[in-house]
C-alpha cells in the first residue's frame, strides 16, 4: 500500500505542478475538468478518501477536489508532526534528527514508542509521548505564538 501512496503522490504532483504556473486564461475548462477527473481517479485508486484544493497567490483563482471536504473542520492529526517537528528544532528541544530523546519507561500500546527514540523515529512513528515531551518543555506561549504565525489551522493549542 505504502508504493500506491508515494505513486499517488507523485502523480499529485506532477497534476499540481501542470497547472501552478499556467494563468487562469491559458488553462482551458476542459483541461482542468480533465484534471480533476484524473485526481479523482488518483484518490480512489489509492484508497483515499481526502480532498484538494489548488489555490493561486492571490487566492482569486481555485481548484478543488472534494470541496465540502476542503471547507469542514478537521482535527489535524499527524499534519501536526510537521510544525511541532520545525517549533522544537527552533526551539532547541532536540538539536537534530539523530538526538537521542529518553524513553519514560511507561509502557503504551502500540509497541514501537516503547523505547528511547530520535526525532527521526518519532516523527516516523507518531510517537505522542516525544511530542508531548517537547510541548512540555516548550510550553503554551510559544506554541500560540508559533501557530499564528504559521497561520496553522484555527490557530488553537487545544489547551
Amino acid at each position: 500500500m505504502f508504493s500506491k501512496f508515494k505513486e499517488f503522490l507523485f502523480l499529485m504532483l506532477i497534476a499540481v505542478m501542470a497547472v501552478a504556473g499556467e494563468p487562469e486564461s491559458t488553462i482551458e475548462t476542459e483541461s482542468v475538468s480533465n484534471l480533476l477527473n484524473e485526481i479523482d481517479v488518483l484518490y480512489h485508486s489509492a484508497g483515499i478518501d481526502g480532498a484538494l484544493l489548488i489555490s493561486s497567490l492571490d487566492g482569486d483563482v481555485e481548484y478543488s477536489h472534494n470541496a465540502d471536504q476542503v471547507t469542514s473542520a478537521n482535527i489535524p492529526a499527524s499534519t501536526f508532526k510537521i510544525p511541532n517537528t520545525l517549533i522544537a528544532l527552533e526551539e532547541e528541544v532536540v538539536k537534530d534528527q539523530f538526538e537521542i530523546i529518553k524513553w519514560d519507561g511507561v509502557n503504551r500500546t502500540y509497541a514501537p514508542w516503547n523505547s528511547d527514540q530520535t526525532l527521526a523515529t518519532a516523527f516516523a512513528r507518531s510517537c505522542v509521548w516525544c511530542y508531548q515531551h517537547f510541548a512540555a518543555k516548550i510550553g503554551n506561549g510559544k506554541y500560540q505564538h508559533y501557530l499564528d504565525e504559521f497561520g496553522y489551522g484555527n490557530k488553537k493549542t487545544g489547551s
